[in-house]
């Protein structure tokens, strides 16, 4: 009765507490020169639609989370994102750096080196957080990197250091994984993946069933380590291990850094309700100036349109004729190639490719919409990944009535680099792979000198008997196995030994008693042995169980023959000195 008691004024707290009021995270949005290529085809306002629907979509996945209660006691719920600041750049840097974020070289990046030339020239205390979207091809598959939420040092909030040359609140994510662009879904939930790393998660523990489900119809949470598909329901939301790890981190800083949900905010960029165009006059010194836009968010007098939120609007503020393609086919949208009308500063709606047309994981056109390759055998089933790993790589389904993920049939095997559950297909093998480089690497990273003295001075006996444990035990170990080693080697010695005394024991035997077999019977005294000579000569090699030799005197003889027959009662020792019985 009093556990049900404390339960329920536990939870009045969280029924008559308000939701936090400063319920958005800022965000500084760049994109490097490779983004501003391939995504935005070199057009300014395609790539930055691309990022404004990115977070739009992402909040979709924040908003409906109740994180718990923070410092206050207020609610942490209705938490997201907005974009106070957005930075495209339209060339690439003239550094021949290949570590420089904005360099032009876009193939086999190393992840760490990227983020860290962008937290040192973009990093900024004025926002939450600072987040690089690139088109680079990251090393190993990585299509993201964050420092993890700490309430003092990094991630969400994180205040630059004064002997620290890099911020702390940084992250980065890539729209291309190894070779190929990413569809939008996935994407979608990288970002979220590494927003969630900067507000405090780590990878979700495959050892609980709470954090990573086995076998489950609805999929592996975003913080699963391996980039999810987005097939899943699961694959949009936190799990109960990721929710408490942020919670931790929200608890004493929501209310310190993030800010009130504003409906627009004149000057960040960015096309909101009740504004004309947006050249980000706000943060004018850090971009290029928008000349048909001014500070108040209206056209500039004689101005049709800003090139800065219109594809089909010169750098002169009027429109583009009907030559200039302003949508690129996109064949896993299943939409074709469009050109701007010449009376108009948006872009027509493209046309629907050919029905039939290959789009997305196996998937046809119809209509215009990519119907997935499941959803074409059957309106019951839709993609899923196999979680056995011999067949991970084989294209399956689920039953949406069952809920049962299995191959199909006949058995399809997905291309090299396709994703699987646990990373990338290589040869039919699912090739295991993390979304981002692993939070024990970004924990010693993110250490600055002071930082390192104190971690040190506050944990030195543990780091001692740490490295000892690791040296010692597989001495230890090795020294065990050795001395087992040789103590079986002497056992198997023993015993051999012994076997070859009970072999040489059992001949002597058979010899002697052949030997008194063909021995006339006849009795002797004493006296009789006595006096007679037994020639060396005489001695039969049957007697070697008597082991005569020459007798001189009375004596020798007496002590042969009682030692003879003692011998022939016997009791005799084995070599292990164990005594043991025969009898004859």
């Amino acid at each position: 009765m009093l556990r049900f008691v404390l339960l329920f004024f536990l939870q009045i707290p969280l029924i008559a507490s308000n939701s936090i009021r400063q319920n958005r995270c800022e965000l500084k949005l760049v994109a490097d020169y490779i983004f501003y290529r391939d995504i935005g085809n070199r057009n300014y306002a395609n790539a930055a639609r691309y990022l404004i629907n990115l977070i739009e979509r992402v909040n979709g996945i924040f908003l409906p989370i109740e994180w718990g209660l923070d410092i206050n006691g207020d609610r942490l719920s209705n938490l997201g994102f907005v974009i106070k600041e957005m930075k495209i750049f339209e060339k690439p840097e003239d550094s021949s750096s290949i570590s420089h974020f904005n360099s032009p070289i876009q193939s086999d990046v190393n992840a760490v080196d990227i983020l860290d030339s962008f937290s040192a020239e973009e990093g900024t205390n004025s926002t939450c957080l600072t987040i690089l979207i690139t088109a680079k091809s990251l090393q190993s598959g990585v299509v993201g990197l964050a420092n993890i939420g700490d309430p003092d040092r990094r991630g969400v909030c994180a205040v630059k250091k004064l002997n620290n040359s890099h911020y702390m609140n940084t992250a980065l994510i890539t729209v291309r994984r190894r070779s190929d662009l990413m569809i939008t879904r996935v994407v979608d939930l990288v970002l979220a993946h590494e927003l969630g790393h900067s507000w405090g998660s780590i990878h979700d523990d495959e050892m609980q069933d709470e954090c990573v489900p086995k076998n489950s119809r609805d999929g592996r949470f975003v913080m699963w380590e391996s980039a999810n598909t987005g097939y899943d329901k699961n694959n949009y939301q936190f799990s109960s291990c990721s929710i408490r790890s942020i919670h931790r981190v929200l608890y004493s800083l929501a209310h310190r850094c993030f800010v009130e949900e504003k409906k627009a905010f004149c000057g960040n960029g960015i096309l909101e309700e009740g504004e004309q165009c947006d050249g980000g006059a706000h943060f004018q010194h850090f971009g290029v100036r928008d000349d048909c836009c001014t500070k108040e968010c209206k056209l500039r007098l004689g101005a049709f349109c800003s090139p800065r939120h219109s594809e089909c609007c010169s750098l002169n503020c009027t429109f583009l004729s009907k030559d200039i393609v302003c949508h690129a086919e996109k064949s896993d949208m299943c939409k074709a190639e469009a050109n701007c009308s010449g009376v108009s500063e948006k872009c027509p709606n493209p046309k629907p490719l050919e029905d039939g047309t290959n789009c997305t994981d196996g998937g046809k056109c119809l209509n215009g919409d990519c119907i997935p390759f499941c959803h074409s055998i059957s309106s019951d089933l839709m993609p899923c990944l196999c979680e056995d790993a011999k067949i991970a790589c084989q294209r399956c389904c689920r039953s949406i009535t069952t809920g049962i993920c299995n191959p199909v049939e006949p058995e399809q095997w997905l291309q090299d680099n396709s994703m699987c559950i646990y990373g990338h297909c290589i040869n039919k093998v699912c090739v295991k792979e993390t979304t981002d480089t692993g939070p024990i690497w970004r924990f010693f990273q993110n250490f600055n000198g002071r930082e390192q003295r104190k971690f040190l001075a506050d944990y030195i006996v543990f780091i001692v008997v740490a490295v000892s444990l690791m040296i010692w035990c597989p001495c230890g170990a090795l020294i065990v196995y050795k001395d087992r080693q040789e103590q079986n080697e002497l056992i198997q010695k023993r015993l051999a030994a012994q076997k070859n005394v009970q072999i040489l024991n059992n001949e002597s035997n058979n010899n002697s008693k052949q030997s008194f077999n063909k021995t006339p019977k006849r009795s002797y005294s004493i006296n009789e042995i006595t006096n007679s000579t037994i020639e060396e000569d005489k001695i039969k090699p049957s007697h070697s169980s008597i082991a005569l030799l020459r007798l001189k005197n009375e004596d020798d003889i007496k002590e042969n023959i009682f030692n003879s027959r003692a011998r022939h009662r016997n009791e005799w020792k084995t070599k292990d000195g164990n005594e043991r019985e025969t009898s004859l």
